[in-house]
């Protein structure tokens, strides 16, 4: 019985401090806000999480999944997109712009790294720790070279017509559909590659896969 009496004495204990260190810190997250509104927006952009504020109740853990949109103008020479782990879609657009949409499965701001200037728009992923998908809207009045590499996933090319297609995955799926181009690379190390209703005059594979398509 006394054992049962003290535990029971502990268990009341910690449900006061646990109590009282709740109020405690409710308070002071009440004070701060107080002193600085802007204060936990701070620390949600310095370390490049979200929060929702509502009150004094703070939630700030990162999301399972982000998601951002962005447009450059369209560069004289290439396009080139290096991914670690994700897929790739490309497509044609009748827009002026180039549009970058991206779906991340860890909450950050800036999934892609861009170099953009008036002859190359450079867009690549150094995170490897999030899997990256993207999907670029390029318009009809680009030409020249497309270049697309991931370390791990699919690429896959819709209604495209360029002068140079470079498509390289070292493990996913290749897919080229209604695009033409004069000059195709493809390098895949395990995976399939489907050309379908494209023109492709010439196209210079390195697979280990041995699977690609006889011209």
């Amino acid at each position: 019985m006394k054992h049962f009496n003290s535990l029971n004495k502990i268990l009341i204990i910690s449900l006061v401090w646990t109590v009282f260190f709740f109020g405690v810190a409710g308070y002071s997250i009440g004070k701060v806000k107080t002193s600085d509104p802007d204060v936990f927006k701070k620390f949600a952009n310095k370390f490049d999480i979200q929060y929702s504020d509502s009150g004094v109740y703070i939630s700030g853990f990162p999301s399972y999944e982000s998601t951002t949109a962005e447009s450059f103008a369209v560069p004289e020479n290439k396009i080139v997109v290096s991914l670690l782990s994700g897929d790739i879609k490309v497509k044609r657009t009748r827009g002026p712009e180039v549009v970058v949409r991206t779906k991340s499965n860890r909450m950050t701001k800036k999934p892609l790294t861009t170099e953009s200037s008036k002859t190359d728009l450079i867009l690549y992923q150094q995170d490897s720790t999030s899997e990256l998908d993207i999907e670029i809207e390029i318009p009809d009045t680009f030409k020249q070279t497309i270049e697309l590499s991931t370390m791990s996933g699919d690429i896959e090319a819709q209604h495209i017509s360029a002068n140079n297609l470079i498509l390289k995955s070292e493990s996913g799926e290749v897919e080229i559909q209604d695009t033409t181009a004069k000059s195709t690379s493809i390098e895949i190390v395990s995976g399939d590659i489907s050309v379908k209703n494209s023109t492709v005059e010439k196209i210079v594979g390195k697979t280990i896969s041995d699977k690609l398509p006889h011209q």
